[in-house]
């Protein structure tokens, strides 16, 4: 019996040392972690605001900006017009159309901003009431003088030959994504892109006359360029 225990228990210490062995044994290997930045996308302009054809005359000079001419163009391609309170008139022959830009290669269901101008002094055109959300690098002032219009002119024109252009975000329109069709809203920055990280931006605008001219401009085809922003 003393014989029987002293193998059992030889038996049960092999066994544990050699389970103890086995637990001690381990590896080790290393793994690595990557991922790749891209906060880049692109933003191109597909299509030019083109105002069409227009008849414009002014013959007695006025004195208030929110009263010229002018003729708008929303962002649904919708086209009006206005006279001014002097005999300022502009009138659309071929109506134009908005910009459009494409926005491409963004991150997917991504709400982007378009630079617009918070700005409670702005007084929109032809209206009374001040107004937030136009681009910072178009618009109109409220005093007699426009604050920071693009100018259009002619080739081979005289100082008086300019046309003004300006914009505001209400004449957008959100082309594709979840909110194909709205106006872009400055306070919710709606251009949110969709599955493939794509989404357009049609812009229109007004283009007038300062109700100061007190002469017509002369014919020909008037250009102006300026630069929207868009970011994450």
């Amino acid at each position: 019996m003393f014989k029987r225990n002293q193998i059992t228990t030889a038996l049960l210490a092999a066994a544990l040392l050699s389970f103890s062995a086995i637990s001690a044994a381990q590896e080790t290997t290393t793994g690595e972690v990557s991922v790749t930045v891209s906060n880049g996308f692109s933003l191109a302009s597909t299509t030019n605001i083109n105002f069409g054809t227009i008849r414009a005359t002014q013959t007695l000079a006025g004195t208030a900006v929110a009263n010229t001419a002018f003729v708008a163009i929303g962002g649904d391609g919708t086209v009006t017009t206005g006279a001014s309170d002097t005999n300022g008139v502009i009138t659309s022959i071929v109506d134009g159309a908005p910009a459009l830009f494409d926005i491409s290669g963004a991150a997917p269901f991504t709400n982007l901003t378009l630079a617009t101008l918070d700005d409670t002094t702005h007084v929109p055109f032809n209206a009374a009431a001040v107004t937030t959300g136009r681009f910072g690098i178009v618009g109109m002032g409220a005093t007699a003088l426009a604050s920071d219009p693009v100018e259009l002119s002619t080739p081979g024109g005289v100082a008086t030959d300019i046309l003004y252009f300006s914009a505001e975000a209400s004449q957008t329109q959100i082309v594709g994504g979840p909110n194909d069709g709205d106006a872009y809203t400055p306070a919710t920055a709606n251009l949110r892109t969709d599955a493939t990280g794509a989404v357009g931006l049609q812009i229109g605008g007004y283009l007038y006359m300062l109700d100061t001219a007190t002469t017509s401009p002369s014919d020909g085809d008037y250009t102006g360029s300026y630069e929207i922003t868009v970011s994450y």
